[in-house]
């Protein structure tokens, strides 16, 4: 069984915990971000071992180092791996299975990784190679647009296929997705990607791309089923139902031709490189915008994204940015019509949406807002902001009461976040609902990081003002 990415989900993590741990697997791998932030103590109970436990009391867990865990001491204090833990291999029946450090160890071309990985992949004779690790080469998410992503695509794709890897999992972005087969010039096997982010935490758009088999934004895990020379991947949501199947079966020489045929060639693959380099810099440059409300520099990252738009007519996230900055530059007109074309050209960005109805509510034209907050929720079922919006729309309606109703549909959707608790005690206690009110404040503080004791007292200061 292979799912990732639980990190802010404790509560889904747990319901995916379970529902891996009915499917009685042999052994278990995990591509990452198990908790928020790594260095964190008391995020490992809360995030990763309490909702875990189902599955990791029965069962062996593999995990990769993910970005959250930050390299940190807790990760190899509290998990017996083998090898030097940061990446490793192990045999399980005639299948090998690699994990990799994509996130804290150099994996770059002569590096100890690099090295070690070559040896280990000849040194198989296994009929089956997995290997997992956190960044994608391969995703139709958000991270697309990321030079992480070309970097680890321009090291390891042409291992893998020359050394017979069969399929390599990855999580990072927060949905589901499978490849074609991909293979590169002079490679002896074509390689599936899946990127299996979707264990628990809330989840992110996906669009499609030209390696694109299956794609979609849903909660669940992918199970692994080897018979001898066949292989049969099944990726199920949370709740069961089989959303995408591959089988890859190398007994049936018609069935494997056909499979090794169909390939995507990997040097046929041409990447937004230069987009994607402009509109990195550009994003840092509007953070350093906002940090020193500096419109010029606002004007300058505003022209690095336009830039990296006609580099790439498809890169809808940096129209809304453009937008974005637009907002911050006083041209509203403008930032409105190019966050509608980004609605457009790609419907399941959430940013557009969520611009928009920060626009309206600015307005005070709080119908049209609370119409494109609905919209956002749609397009983001998973997430709390688009109710968190829809509440604060109310109270500025002067509806409290619906405002609250709106929290806890967000709570429905992410019981652990620690400000809806806040919020929701907060409207309760300018009602007069003080009970209710102490009860959101101290699940507030349950939810919050021990180690941010000042946000922790001053919450524990509103209690005692109520009492």
């Amino acid at each position: 069984m292979y799912y990732g990415d639980n990190k802010n989900g404790p509560h889904m993590h747990r319901r995916n915990a379970l529902a891996i741990s009915a499917e009685k697997p042999n052994l278990v791998l995990q591509c990452g971000d198990l908790v928020n932030r790594g260095y964190v103590y008391s995020q490992w109970e809360r995030l990763f071992f309490t909702p875990a436990a189902p599955l990791i009391s029965r069962v062996a867990l593999y995990p990769s180092l993910g970005n959250h865990e930050e390299n940190a001491d807790h990760y190899f204090k509290y998990l017996s791996l083998p090898g030097n833990e940061s990446y490793y291999s192990f045999d399980y029946g005639n299948a090998h299975f690699v994990v990799l450090d994509s996130a804290s160890s150099k994996m770059d071309e002569g590096s100890e990784q690099w090295n070690w990985l070559i040896a280990d992949l000849k040194n198989s004779k296994a009929t089956w190679k997995f290997v997992s690790f956190h960044h994608p080469p391969f995703t139709s998410g958000g991270n697309y647009y990321s030079s992480k992503r070309l970097e680890i695509k321009s090291i390891l794709p042409r291992l893998f296929d020359k050394y017979g890897v069969d399929v390599a999992f990855h999580g990072h972005d927060h949905d589901y997705e499978r490849t074609v087969p991909i293979v590169s010039q002079g490679g002896t096997r074509p390689v599936t990607y899946i990127v299996n982010g979707n264990g628990g935490t809330p989840l992110r758009y996906v669009g499609r791309r030209e390696w694109t088999a299956y794609a979609e934004r849903v909660f669940g895990y992918t199970l692994a089923r080897i018979n001898g020379l066949r292989l049969e991947l099944e990726a199920k949501t949370v709740d069961g139902r089989v959303i995408d199947r591959l089988v890859i079966d190398k007994g049936d020489s018609t069935a494997d031709r056909k499979y090794v045929e169909s390939a995507l060639k990997f040097e046929s693959i041409k990447d937004p490189i230069a987009a994607i380099d402009l509109a990195e810099e550009a994003e840092d440059l509007a953070e350093e915008a906002e940090e020193k409300n500096d419109k010029v520099l606002a004007a300058k990252a505003l022209e690095m994204f336009s830039k990296a738009l006609e580099l790439d007519p498809t890169f809808a996230e940096a129209l809304v940015e453009m937008g974005k900055l637009n907002r911050v530059l006083g041209k509203e007109e403008l930032a409105v019509q190019q966050f509608q074309k980004a609605m457009e050209m790609l419907p399941v960005y959430p940013d557009s949406y969520e611009e928009m109805t920060d626009v309206y509510l600015q307005r005070g034209d709080f119908e049209n807002a609370l119409e494109m907050a609905r919209r956002w929720a749609k397009v983001e079922p998973d997430q709390v902001a688009p109710e968190e919006a829809m509440a604060s729309i109310r109270e500025k309606q002067g509806q409290p009461e619906l405002a609250i109703l709106h929290l806890m549909r967000a709570l429905e959707i992410l019981p652990s976040d620690s400000g809806v608790h806040e919020d929701l005690a907060g409207l309760y206690v300018k009602l007069g609902r003080l009970a209710e009110a102490r009860s959101h404040y101290r699940q507030a503080i349950q939810w919050m990081d021990a180690e941010n004791t000042q946000s922790i007292q001053a919450v524990l200061a509103k209690i005692e003002a109520l009492d």
